[in-house]
């Protein structure tokens, strides 16, 4: 396993962005200490206030962006290294998973492994036009336009209602969470799988569906541990695209045998045995 590409996190502009957040921080500080002083106008404080918290919002933004597209751009000079050198992408993702296994503050490390895997999968899997795919898409424009809400009704002195927003914004997560859960069980239930066809497929691309760990430490540099990881892998079945769950990774044009699922008409069930 090789890492190409520039490391944004470490790099030492980092730290002099990191300390530009300091500045709308001691703002917002300053509008509270003022508030207790009688000689200062309310307006002049309260306004330091929001002012040194939309500054904040603002350039927490642009850290993550920039965070973002360095993420990115590292992940697609790994997947071209992979690539030109025709590495083995089941060995990769072992090493990875092993790598990440043993380090300790692996952030950085588990976010590279798993943009990595996105990049590859919308480069080389077919668009996703079932259900689950639009209801995530709605849940994640929901969520989203939720939490600008939340920011927006707050600011404007609405409480009650920024906070009706955020708990919408958490329900539909978990609503998304449990729906998977349950599209998941249907795709490798037994009594859903037909057992008498069987049809041998081609793997498109597979990426990471979800994944079992265990973190300790700060949430903004912690350690995780990998259980378990469930793959989502795209098939080509007898010239018809499908998609099964796995805890097996496959490699682009791997051949596979595969079951048909009688509820999902999109979904298959990969002969491991």
């Amino acid at each position: 396993m090789e890492q190409n590409g520039d490391n944004f996190n470490k790099n030492k502009y980092w730290k002099l962005i990191r300390l530009i957040l300091l500045i709308p921080v001691i703002i917002f500080i300053i509008g509270i200490c003022l508030m207790s002083n009688n000689t200062v106008n309310k307006n002049v404080s309260v306004g330091l206030m929001i002012g040194g918290a939309i500054l904040f919002a603002i350039c927490s933004l642009i850290l993550s962006i920039f965070k973002f597209a360095g993420l990115v751009k590292s992940a697609k000079k790994y997947n071209e290294y992979v690539d030109i050198n025709s590495l083995d992408e089941k060995e990769e993702e072992r090493l990875l998973k092993e790598a990440i296994n043993s380090t300790s503050k692996n952030r950085e490390l588990r976010n590279f492994r798993s943009m990595s895997l996105y990049l590859k999968a919308v480069k080389d899997a077919p668009r996703d036009t079932s259900l689950m795919a639009y209801l995530n898409l709605a849940v994640i424009v929901l969520f989203i336009a939720c939490c600008i809400g939340f920011v927006a009704f707050s600011l404007s002195g609405l409480i009650l209602i920024g906070f009706i927003c955020l708990g919408v914004a958490f329900l539909s997560i978990i609503f998304l969470l449990l729906y998977h859960i349950i599209h998941k069980k249907m795709s490798n239930s037994p009594k859903n799988i037909d057992f008498s066809s069987i049809s041998q497929a081609t793997v498109i691309s597979c990426t990471i569906s979800d994944e079992g760990s265990m973190s300790m430490g700060a949430t903004y540099n912690n350690t995780t541990k990998i259980l378990s990881t469930t793959y989502l892998v795209y098939l080509d079945v007898c010239g018809e695209k499908k998609k099964a769950y796995s805890k097996t990774f496959y490699n682009k044009g791997d051949k596979v045998a595969v079951y048909m699922n009688k509820k999902l008409k999109d979904m298959v069930k990969i002969d491991e045995r």
